[in-house]
């Protein structure tokens, strides 16, 4: 893309190593938000283009990195319910020069690159990981053996009752 002439800076294994903050595990790291603060848009695009796959690096995108996400289609993302006015898809574009002309307008256009952020008023992004999904379950599996390793039986309620 740069040849064409728009500006992306690579980190991670695939470009410049990030430093303390490389690696998919330290995705959640202070260190993760004052790399990417200077930038205003994100390639929320993954090194293997899967069928209906979102990158978590989106959502983080959305949430705390303040960044606006550039994915590649717009209907794997509407399908999750994601506002449209949150992203910019590239299939929106018939050439990668339109889709670049655009990218550099919206970021020399205040107005319109806060447009982008618009959707903050009305809508949250959650991290539910601990709450509910297969996390949750696994932790409920665990807590549930912990609780049949410590049971105990008592034959005589009334003497343990009386004498503990």
């Amino acid at each position: 893309m740069l040849e064409k002439g728009l500006q992306a800076d690579v980190w991670g294994s695939c470009g410049r190593p990030a430093g303390a903050c490389d690696g998919v595990l330290k995705q959640t790291e202070p260190c993760v938000l004052e790399l990417i603060r200077p930038y205003k848009f994100y390639l929320a695009i993954e090194n293997s283009n899967c069928k209906d796959y979102v990158t978590e690096k989106f959502w983080k995108s959305l949430d705390d990195r303040m960044t606006v996400p550039i994915v590649m289609r717009r209907q794997t993302v509407r399908d999750l319910g994601v506002p449209d006015s949150a992203y910019i898809a590239v299939d929106d574009f018939e050439t990668l020069p339109e889709f670049i002309q655009y990218v550099t307008k919206v970021s020399n256009d205040k107005d319109l690159y806060l447009k982008y952020h618009e959707w903050r008023r009305d809508y949250k992004v959650v991290f539910d990981n601990g709450f509910s999904g297969w996390c949750s379950l696994c932790h409920r599996l665990r807590d549930m053996q912990n609780i049949m390793n410590n049971q105990k039986s008592y034959g005589d309620i009334d003497r343990w009752h009386s004498f503990g």
